[in-house]
């Protein structure tokens, strides 16, 4: 099943319980090696930024990830272009810890796949709104139309692909399990641009 978030202007694509084994997979993850990501911040990063060359299911998340953001390349944004998943990493976070706001530049989109949780963990991602906002006023409720800031809940099998430059962050892990993700990053392939701005990604 296809969600479609427009929070604020901005767009995210969330695809439940796709078609993995995600018990295997979460396995397979939590044997990765790790490194700590910052200083200041109980969260960790795969060593390596190319996990799906390596996992023994990398060939098959890849094939049913490549066929997801496809979809919302062809169907949704409508774009007449091919894609390539350039980088691929997991990330542990660790029971009360609190990541920052980042985006991931020099790319186009991005995903992350989550092979465990459920609703008593709480996970959650939450985003930055790219729209800009020149007008302070004071707010009675916050919705998805005035919050700069918002929160999307993830389970386990579930995929959210967003555009790169769009701030995010995992929420807080007020569970007391590690939290566990797969992300990506994604560039277009072929001909973009025109003119003095004309490229050709390979």
């Amino acid at each position: 099943m296809l969600k479609i978030n427009y929070s604020c202007g901005d767009y995210q694509f969330i695809f439940k319980n796709i078609e993995l084994n995600h018990d295997k997979i979460f396995k397979e993850i939590k044997d990765l090696k790790f490194t700590k990501a910052k200083k200041n911040y109980n969260i960790e990063i795969s060593i390596s930024n190319k996990i799906l060359e390596t996992l023994p299911s990398g060939k098959i998340i890849k094939k049913v990830i490549n066929k997801k953001i496809k979809e919302v390349i062809d169907n949704y944004l409508e774009y007449n272009v091919k894609h390539r998943i350039v980088t691929s990493w997991a990330t542990k976070s660790y029971p009360n810890n609190e990541d920052e706001l980042h985006q991931h530049r020099n790319y186009w989109l991005s995903a992350c796949y989550y092979p465990h949780g459920n609703k008593q963990d709480n996970f959650k991602i939450n985003f930055k709104s790219n729209k800009y906002e020149h007008w302070s006023i004071p707010v009675k409720k916050y919705n998805m139309f005035n919050s700069e800031l918002y929160s999307i809940e993830i389970e386990k099998g579930d995929l959210i692909i967003f555009p790169s430059n769009l701030f995010h962050c995992p929420d807080k892990n007020t569970s007391d399990i590690v939290r566990h993700s797969l992300a990506i990053n994604i560039l277009p392939m072929g001909k973009i641009g025109m003119l003095d701005s004309e490229l050709i990604m390979k």
